[in-house]
């Protein structure tokens, strides 16, 4: 999670969200920006009822899958090129760097009353404040709810990169079964 909250702030570097945030209209819909923004939501909301409903382990589980299944694994590894190869202020960069905010500002904030001392630093460094400022992300809210219009497509994409996955591991476990056989 800490890696995670590093990629979100060091790519946010050269990002104002008062100047820099895209608006996303219809022709954003196939891009891997519109799914993370769709992931997002689902995350918020599992977040606050986990939260509301006391169930913790639930709240820390999703966190966990959230930061290294849908985040690490899909949406990070997917923008790499574009946050280091595209001109600074490409509209699709910038695209990508409104996702990164939102979701850096919604997982601080999911992750502050368990993880209070990496909340509060990350908080200070997405805002860009000193140690000593007054803002705190424990002053602040729970992420709030946000309906992001679904892209059924997604689905589809990510059924099938399930199954390349899948794959590409069974075709890795015999090359390298093969390798062992071979050696012995």
């Amino acid at each position: 999670m800490r890696n995670t909250i590093r990629f979100l702030l060091g790519n946010l570097n050269d990002f104002d969200p008062a100047l820099d945030t895209i608006e996303f209209d219809d022709s954003d819909r196939q891009s891997v920006d519109w799914w993370a923004m769709e992931r997002l939501s689902s995350f918020v909301d599992v977040i606050r009822q986990g939260y509301d409903e006391f169930q913790f382990k639930r709240v820390s589980e999703e966190i966990f899958d959230y930061c290294n299944d849908s985040l690490s694994a899909v949406y990070l590894a997917a923008v790499k090129d574009r946050l280091y190869c595209d001109a600074p202020d490409s509209r699709r960069r910038r695209r990508t760097q409104t996702v990164l905010y939102r979701i850096a500002d919604a997982l601080i904030r999911a992750i502050a009353p368990i993880l209070v001392h990496t909340a509060e630093e990350a908080w200070l460094a997405l805002r860009g404040e000193e140690m000593d400022s007054a803002a705190s992300v424990h002053l602040e809210l729970l992420p709030a709810p946000f309906r992001w219009p679904a892209e059924p497509g997604w689905n589809e994409v990510m059924s099938f990169r399930q199954a390349a996955l899948k794959a590409i591991e069974a075709v890795s476990y015999t090359h390298l079964r093969a390798h062992e056989t071979k050696a012995n």
